[in-house]
């Protein structure tokens, strides 16, 4: 009987825990929601931001114009691709780099989303799981504290993820407007 209150009292402290977690999520998640499309165009933006640059800087297609305007062999135009190869490369790893980020930070607003309601169901859950084992046989008591314990454990897992994608979207979200005021 002594182990059962224990378990119970931990249980207690750790829903206490969760709640305070949870309600700090849900002001994380409520900015989340008004900058949500905005974290999502200021990505968008810096993606064709970069594919605008890399066309307006590389001059392949005007030199391949006009050298085909000019009777331009192709074995000067192949070497004059092949001095440009590695600033072309460059150029488009950082676009690569740009759209890996926006669909990052598409994942991370999804994830983000989706334990904030798995977590708020887990919670609802346990609530209801303490109380009914205080009034439930020995076995079921002990049955149905593992089933909350688990689920406050789980939850407080999601709760952790969720602050840390939180804070990485933050800094995704400053570096934009960092790149956009660059402008």
């Amino acid at each position: 009987m002594v182990f059962e209150q224990e378990i119970e009292l931990l249980s207690i402290i750790i829903l206490l825990e969760l709640s305070i977690m949870y309600l700090i999520l849900s002001k994380f998640y409520d900015r989340l929601k008004l900058n949500e499309q905005r974290l999502s165009d200021l990505m968008l933006l810096q993606v064709f931001r970069e594919i605008l640059a890399f066309v307006s800087d590389q001059d392949i297609v005007e030199q391949g114009l006009v050298g085909s305007l000019m009777n331009m062999k192709d074995r000067d135009l192949l070497d004059y691709l092949r001095s440009k190869i590695w600033d072309i490369r460059s150029d488009l790893n950082t676009i690569s780099d740009r759209i890996a980020k926006f669909y990052d930070v598409e994942r991370s607003l999804n994830k983000i989303r989706s334990y904030f309601f798995q977590i708020r169901w887990m919670l609802v859950i346990t609530i209801i799981a303490i109380p009914l084992s205080l009034i439930l046989p020995k076995e079921l008591s002990l049955v149905t504290l593992g089933l909350a314990f688990s689920l406050e454990l789980v939850s407080l897992y999601y709760n952790f993820i969720s602050i840390f994608l939180y804070i990485r979207l933050s800094k995704h979200y400053s570096d934009a407007l960092k790149s956009l005021e660059s402008l």
